[in-house]
């Protein structure tokens, strides 16, 4: 607390103004007139053209979300949405992003499902002379500005990276004179994985066998090994059939379908979920020359017309087998894989520079709320 400063109790800090009518997320629009402040990350959730529910009092205001403790500073005309959405109208000794700027700077502990603004009830709000926190507010601007300006920087690294490689990948798969063209099935034996019985619930603690769920797959064309279940030695018995190789390609076939990769040396002989599928390949196909055409767009295309649509989408195994692949030799797959591999290490060497980039920035905003108003 800074000596200079006086505080008041939060409640004390806003005007009292009628609760707003909410849109429900269901009649969230993709465009609109208004734009919907409710307390998602994103500044804007969606759009209401219903004039009834736009907020009818003075701007600019805070908006603070009771389940996601998220803030928010809304200077334009807006609809609120969602539940837990309320509006912050800072009384006139506070500027209203200077206050944004203090709210931001509170860490709420966890209270459960829209109860946090119980916690802001609880704390005091400084009030330094307007000019002060006039000045306060420009400089975090500035400063949020420039960090802001890092991370998107990392960003469009990432972007140009990821442009390149489908670009190049798109060049790649593309059917060439003199390359064979089979359906899936023709070259490759394509077997399912395996539900555990009924009743039966994974564990996370050890055994001698691991099972792999579409959750575990991640976005690089392998598993996350940070949360993998297993099955006692009785189920395993009855689904030991059911595993899958560092040799295979598995691809998701139920809910979220077409995710693909290649599992890691630490899951060979693992049990394979029902929802997705393994290809045991000719040994004239390179597994990571499937796997990247199962990146592809001449992959995606042909597996979203043989998709079963429905609430829980399902592309049959029968369908995947007549899937269309055009491949060179054994040698010019593995030259194709060795150019794409090394594209791809360069995404995802961005990727982790992104997020790390995510992390210092966001670890630089709380320093800086820290030293202004601790």
């Amino acid at each position: 607390m800074k000596d200079n400063w006086k505080y008041i109790p939060f409640v004390q800090s806003i005007k009292k103004i009628p609760k707003q009518p909410n849109v429900k997320s269901k009649d969230y629009l993709p465009v609109g007139m208004y734009p919907i402040v409710s307390q998602e990350s994103d500044l804007i959730s969606g759009y209401s053209n219903d004039v009834s529910l736009l907020y009818q009092h003075d701007k600019p205001v805070v908006v603070f979300g009771d389940h996601t403790k998220n803030v928010k500073y809304v200077d334009f005309d807006f609809v609120t949405g969602a539940d837990g959405t309320h509006i912050l109208l800072p009384i006139e000794e506070l500027d209203s992003k200077f206050y944004y700027y203090f709210l931001r700077s509170i860490k709420l502990r966890d209270l459960g499902y829209a109860r946090h603004l119980k916690l802001l009830k609880e704390i005091d709000v400084p009030i330094p002379p307007i000019s002060e926190q006039q000045r306060i507010a420009r400089y975090l601007d500035e400063s949020f500005a420039k960090i802001d300006a890092l991370k998107a920087n990392a960003e469009k690294s990432l972007a140009d990276a990821k442009a390149l490689f489908q670009a190049e990948l798109k060049k790649a798969m593309e059917p060439k004179e003199g390359w064979e063209e089979k359906k899936l099935g023709e070259v490759a034996d394509i077997k399912g994985g395996k539900r555990v019985p009924k009743g039966y619930k994974l564990q996370s603690e050890p055994t001698l066998h691991k099972y792999i769920r579409v959750a575990d797959f991640n976005d690089c064309g392998s598993v996350d090994l940070s949360d993998i279940q297993y099955i006692s030695d009785d189920v395993f018995e009855q689904i030991k059939r059911y595993t899958i190789s560092t040799e295979d390609v598995y691809i998701s076939i139920a809910g979220t379908i077409g995710k693909s990769g290649i599992i890691p040396e630490e899951l060979e002989g693992a049990n394979l979920t029902e929802n997705a599928c393994k290809l045991v390949l000719d040994k004239n196909l390179d597994k990571r020359f499937v796997y990247y055409f199962t990146q592809s767009n001449l992959f995606k295309k042909q597996i979203d017309i043989l998709t079963k649509k429905s609430a829980q989408p399902k592309l049959a195994l029968t369908r995947l087998a007549i899937v269309e692949l055009a491949y060179p030799s054994l040698s010019e797959q593995q030259s194709i894989v060795t150019h794409l591999d090394t594209l791809s290490a360069k995404v995802t060497q961005l990727q982790q520079n992104l997020e790390k980039t995510k992390t210092e920035c966001d670890a630089m905003k709380q320093a800086l709320l820290k030293q202004i108003f601790e």
